[in-house]
């Protein structure tokens, strides 16, 4: 499980979505971190995690044990499979999420998966806790385009009813998004329109 943080400023909207997702698709999955404010490793440019705007994602620890000891990295088969399988359903989501780049078996990223978002943010990343409080406002604003998808597409909540289109992220919403990535899997699946992609993407931190 990935928690999300009690200040809500440290993800953006789309890291937000994503993390409640992967939550209901893989309940036992790891993070090795999302919000930093740092520079790219061996680079004088911001990482996209200064914003909140990257995940990096990783195995649970009981995939990961060999010998007792927390093994992630090639010498961990059951690691590389479980992280290929989050891998294609990020490849297979990757417009719904509104993901830029998925990192993964290359230089740096053996031990896990990194994924960042559109659009790329830019400049100087704000000191924790300055982030404008629109933010928020957005992401209400995108999961209730969210919600009325999943009603559309017929997806239903973990109550069997249809979603309530509040912008909230509670547990029939999750549901209903569970439901829709595992139908996702073995369908086309839900694709919710351009302008509502382009709501998520409209995001942007100064």
């Amino acid at each position: 499980m990935i928690p999300l943080p009690s200040d809500s400023r440290k993800y953006t909207p789309q890291t937000k979505v994503l993390v409640a997702s992967l939550n209901g698709m893989f309940p036992d999955i790891g993070s090795m971190g999302i919000y930093n404010r740092r520079k790219i490793s061996g680079s004088l440019s911001w990482s996209q995690h200064a914003w909140g705007a990257a995940a990096d994602i990783t195995s649970p620890r009981k995939v990961a044990l060999v010998d007792g000891r927390i093994v992630r990295n090639t010498r961990n088969p059951a690691h590389m499979r479980y992280l290929d399988e989050v891998r294609d359903f990020l490849r297979d989501n990757q417009a719904f999420f509104g993901i830029r780049n998925i990192l993964w078996r290359q230089r740096n990223h053996w031990n896990h998966i990194h994924a960042d978002f559109n659009p790329k943010q830019r400049g100087t990343p704000p000191i924790l806790g300055a982030r404008p409080t629109g933010d928020d406002d957005m992401f209400k604003e995108y999961l209730t385009e969210v919600q009325k998808s999943l009603n559309d597409a017929g997806f239903k909540g973990a109550n069997d009813r249809p979603l309530s289109v509040d912008g909230i992220l509670g547990r029939n919403t999750i549901s209903a998004m569970r439901d829709r990535d595992q139908a996702s899997t073995k369908t086309a699946g839900l694709s919710i329109t351009t302008e509502r992609v382009d709501v998520v993407r409209s995001v942007r931190v100064i």
